[in-house]
């Protein structure tokens, strides 16, 4: 007699999924459950947590993004070109925030929890999958080493696609389109030290004007 197998997919605390198949006995009628991996199919019994898949916020959710490196500041682990994936690890069961990051080129861990220097990676999703940098500053102080003082940081580019400054002073950068972003007071888009700010659609084509609380600035430019 044929007996009859029930297949379920189950996962644990871990995230890990497997494969519950209950074959009750045709005697009596008990049904005796054996674990298998998800997908080397060895059997393995899951760990603390099991429950069914498709439970309510079953096992940990994970959230991904793409960065393409655009900038190597003495990581051993990329280089410019490769694609790095930064993955969040939300554990319901603990309340608790994991995040590592991968290089999906070199296959190997970048990080367990930091992330990148801001000025080496952009992000794929606003800049698009075929994005290539034409012009990165590496770095570089602003045409004005003054404080409080406006300067054509970046010349006109009738081709930006892209553009992403990332304030590396100590000061509060201010960033304008067109014209001067200071003039007996501070006028543009705000940053704070250490934010990166970026364009993806409409990219204005114009120069593009700084100034900082602080003298001699150091900003990081990508553009293209």
């Amino acid at each position: 007699m044929m007996k009859n197998r029930y297949a379920t997919l189950w996962t644990d605390a871990t995230g890990a999924f497997y494969v519950r198949e209950d074959v009750p006995s045709p005697e009596t009628g008990q049904v005796v459950p054996t674990w298998y991996d998800a997908f080397s199919a060895e059997q393995k019994i899951p760990g603390q947590g099991a429950m069914p898949a498709d439970a309510p916020h079953s096992g940990p959710i994970r959230l991904t993004r793409s960065y393409r490196v655009v900038n190597k500041s003495g990581n051993a682990t990329y280089n410019v070109g490769d694609i790095l994936i930064r993955v969040t690890h939300f554990y319901w069961q603990k309340n608790t925030l994991r995040v590592q990051w991968l290089n999906a080129s070199a296959l190997k861990v970048v990080s367990q929890q930091s992330a990148p220097p801001a000025g080496d990676i952009v992000d794929i999703e606003s800049a698009g999958p075929g994005f290539v940098p034409t012009t990165a500053s590496n770095n570089a102080t602003i045409g004005s080493t003054a404080a409080n003082t406006d300067a054509i940081a970046i010349a006109a580019n009738n081709a930006r696609q892209f553009l992403s400054v990332s304030n590396n002073s100590s000061g509060v950068l201010t960033v304008n389109f067109g014209n001067p972003a200071y003039s007996s007071g501070a006028i543009g888009i705000a940053l704070a030290a250490g934010a990166t700010k970026e364009w993806s659609t409409r990219v204005p084509t114009t120069a593009v004007h700084m100034s900082c609380t602080v003298s001699n600035p150091t900003v990081f430019v990508i553009e293209g």
